[in-house]
């Protein structure tokens, strides 16, 4: 409670925070039980409440509602100090790094995570700590996670997938024949193709490609992102990744008829929504700063910002999941205002019930974002189809 109130607390915030819960307990004793006890009681009450996915009454989306889920995976590392490389490793050989894995549902809201792992440890090893995809859902990944046999398994369960192409995958038409990139793609700005093909050399998974011919300015800014990430890496971004920024390319097994190609370009865009999750937790919850050099310290005080972050979704859940227009980053701002009236009625179910509905009204109230005259907000793009379709 103290961290979620106050990302930054102190130990003497601390001490209220114990206070306020009845708990008396001196600065000194405090900070003598950082330790790897309190971390590994921490780290159970997080897989605790992971265990605890609770989803809401489903977003007032139309195009969303056309699936039994939308779920997007992604996962974050937070660099943890090197003497901790023994509880978490990460990708150097004196390293730390706790991975965070997310399956998050969009049309419910329900929380799939986050799951633990090595920093070292690779994305696609990380599905299977989640819930098993069921008939009627959609996957939405990132290239990290591209890979035929688990498109072609999740086709066998009965659900959706949609993907970015990745660069190099064999295209071929559906008797065979090669199909090269130059040759099919559109021409001209704005022009697009939307075609049945299969994928791979082996595998041959009937999929359906979708590709938009991209204006120049937004070329220039996938080219600049490009060349950003191979300075980064210490790589060379090659010409034919170059080239291919002047296409927005996406595979998938979502037939015509349940979606349209520009309803299928707008839904991968909702993967981005992700991102904003992890970035609420990392600027709003600083679950990836502190303020002591302790590795103890800093292994409990990241398990606590993490549970405080679960507990803040559920909230959000409970008060504005129903609304396509919530804004993330307002709730967490108004949620971390009222920490210490919600712990000071934990015990009591009557008056928690009566804060949380106070709290909610007050979020649906003020927590709203408004349109956007220059870039649509996600939801505005995806609410559009649905004005579009009654016209």
């Amino acid at each position: 409670m103290g961290y979620w109130s106050n990302p930054q607390a102190t130990t003497s915030d601390l001490n209220q925070a114990a206070g306020a819960v009845g708990v008396p307990i001196s600065r000194q004793g405090l900070e003598q039980r950082y330790s790897p006890e309190a971390a590994a009681v921490l780290k159970r009450v997080l897989e605790a409440s992971v265990e605890r996915m609770i989803g809401a009454n489903p977003v007032n989306v139309p195009v969303l509602r056309r699936f039994s889920a939308v779920r997007i995976m992604d996962s974050s590392t937070i660099t943890l100090p090197a003497a901790l490389a023994e509880v978490w490793s990460g990708c150097g050989l004196a390293c730390s790094g706790l991975k965070l894995s997310v399956d998050w549902d969009l049309k419910s809201g329900r929380l799939d995570g986050p799951h633990l792992a090595d920093g070292r440890r690779h994305d696609q090893k990380l599905v299977a700590e989640h819930q098993a995809v069921q008939a009627g859902e959609v996957v939405l990944r990132d290239l990290g996670y591209f890979n035929l046999e688990t498109f072609a398994h999740l086709e066998r369960q009965g659900a959706y997938w949609v993907s970015y192409y990745k660069q190099g995958t064999i295209m071929t038409t559906t008797d065979g024949a090669l199909l090269e990139e130059r040759t099919i793609l559109p021409k001209r700005v704005g022009d697009r193709l939307d075609m049945t093909m299969c994928l791979g050399k082996e595998e041959r998974l009937t999929s359906r490609l979708v590709a938009v011919r991209l204006p120049a300015a937004v070329v220039r800014k996938r080219r600049k992102h490009l060349r950003e990430i191979a300075r980064r890496k210490q790589q060379p971004v090659s010409e034919r990744s170059l080239k291919l920024a002047a296409w927005l390319i996406v595979v998938t097994n979502i037939p015509a008829d349940l979606l349209s190609l520009d309803e299928v370009c707008v839904l991968l865009g909702c993967r981005w929504q992700i991102e904003r999750l992890f970035r609420l937790w990392k600027e709003d919850g600083q679950i990836d700063e502190w303020r002591s050099q302790k590795p103890w310290h800093i292994l409990c005080e990241v398990y606590a910002k993490l549970i405080a972050c679960i507990l803040q979704h559920w909230i959000i859940l409970l008060a504005l999941w129903d609304i396509p227009d919530r804004a993330l980053h307002q709730a967490s701002k108004t949620i971390r205002q009222h920490v210490y009236w919600l712990s000071a009625v934990l015990r009591d179910e009557s008056a928690c019930s009566l804060m949380l509905a106070h709290l909610c009204r007050t979020l649906r109230a003020g927590c709203r974002m408004g349109r956007s005259a220059n870039s649509p907000h996600t939801y505005e793009r995806l609410l559009a189809f649905e004005s579009f379709s009654l016209s």
